[in-house]
């Protein structure tokens, strides 16, 4: 009896830890999006270069309509933004070169949106906001291979604006159905507390296995994905980045939110696990210098064709592209129809002085982050989606194998009882 009881507790045992490893705790499911326009192309970068007009390669920026070599902290906070209100804050990326001429992030069917998520972080993790003047570069802008930029084909990956490649792409995929390219940045959101004013980079980290902050770096801060689309055409053709090969991609935030805004939203949406949709402001400005100026939210072009302006890079010259003007860059309004509405709290983080942003949501900006990484295919790692666990359908089949191995071992242990002599 006592060998048939201790095998059924191995069996159970056994079982049970199937169960445990299968699935591990839940992500945050908490996240919203904001999408923003495309403001202008410079050769600046405050964050690297500050001060130096022209000493980086040409970056194309979204968001702080001011952002220059030149920019501080206070005149980003006095800037407008096409972001939805209280979203002052800068965010760029090396500019998309095809055959050698630049193709901007704007034009029809074009959208550029930032992803605030905790989904690679363990559930019940508190996430705080990103402290005033925070600053980030995502990417090894000097990598002289695919090896030196680590994160590419986890945080850092290219596809086709409808998710349609699988994986996550090292290199642009030769061609798009929507003849639209996108370009995915994810920053490290795990801080040690140091705050520079100056580079914050070296003291992040991306989380690791199970969504943990490693140690030293523990406190947690939102997930930022920037999702920039670049009309491109339906054959690739030779995609280059202004820094140099595509395997060179990377991104900047720089963190110049309505603070009090920026944490009603941490706390609304990623620390109360709920999904708080797609937001878009209605603020209007524009802004010269550089290789386009924009609107915030409407079509600026004196031609019946919507594209983005192109340009040489190094040579100066400009170049029209299905026949929109040189001289005034086309900025659509990103805002896409649909179901689903923001928690009250969000959207009311989200209203302002300067404007009254309306909130949409296709799927929800849960939805959208999970398409944002669909083609993962459920496999995650340190720094990409948190792993869910091995299929359910594998983790029963284990069990049931287990209850097999288990019941036969209690057939072969019963011993059967002796018959009465007569």
């Amino acid at each position: 009896m006592r060998k048939l009881l201790r095998a059924l507790f191995v069996c159970i045992t056994l079982v049970g830890a199937v169960v445990a490893i299968s699935t591990p705790s839940r992500a945050s499911s908490g996240a919203w999006v904001v999408v923003c326009g495309y403001v202008r192309s410079l050769p600046d970068d405050p964050i690297v270069h500050p001060g130096a007009p022209g000493a980086s390669h040409l970056h194309d920026f979204i968001g702080n309509t001011s952002v220059d070599a030149f920019s501080t902290f206070q005149s980003m906070e006095a800037a407008s933004s096409t972001c939805p209100a209280g979203d002052r804050a800068g965010y760029w990326t090396p500019s998309v070169l095809r055959n050698g001429v630049k193709v901007s992030p704007a034009g029809s069917g074009v959208r550029e949106q930032v992803y605030y998520t905790a989904d690679n972080l363990a559930s019940g993790t508190h996430v705080e906001p990103f402290p005033p003047d925070f600053r980030i570069v995502a990417g090894n802008s000097h990598a002289t291979s695919a090896s030196e930029n680590p994160t590419l084909g986890e945080e850092i990956y290219w596809g086709c604006s409808d998710n349609s490649v699988g994986g996550k792409p090292l290199a642009p995929p030769s061609s798009c159905q929507t003849g639209i390219l996108s370009l995915h940045v994810g920053f490290p959101n795990c801080w040690d507390g140091t705050l520079t004013h100056v580079d914050d980079t070296p003291h992040l980290r991306y989380p690791v296995s199970g969504g943990k902050c490693p140690a030293g770096f523990t406190r947690a801060l939102p997930r930022i994905i920037m999702r920039t689309e670049y009309p491109v055409g339906t054959s690739s053709g030779t995609i280059a980045l202004s820094s140099g090969p595509a395997f060179t991609a990377h991104a900047d935030f720089w963190n110049t939110w309505d603070q009090a805004k920026l944490k009603s939203l941490v706390d609304s949406c990623l620390n109360a696990d709920k999904d708080c949709g797609v937001f878009r402001g209605t603020t209007s400005g524009s802004v010269s210098g550089g290789t386009g100026s924009s609107s915030t939210t409407t079509t600026t072009t004196t031609t019946t064709t919507t594209s983005a302006t192109s340009t040489t890079v190094g040579s100066g010259t400009r170049h029209r592209h299905h026949r929109t003007t040189t001289t005034q860059q086309a900025v659509q309004s990103l805002a896409r129809t649909g179901g689903g509405s923001s928690s009250t709290a969000a959207a009311a983080a989200l209203s302002g002085d300067e404007a009254t942003p309306t909130t949409t949501s296709q799927d929800g900006a849960v939805a959208a982050v999970a398409a944002e990484n669909a083609s993962s295919n459920g496999v995650g790692s340190s720094s990409s989606l948190p792993f869910t666990g091995a299929p359910m359908g594998a983790a029963v089949a284990v069990a049931v194998g287990l209850l097999g191995i288990g019941a036969t071992t209690l057939m072969r242990t019963r011993k059967p009882r002796p018959r009465p002599r007569h």
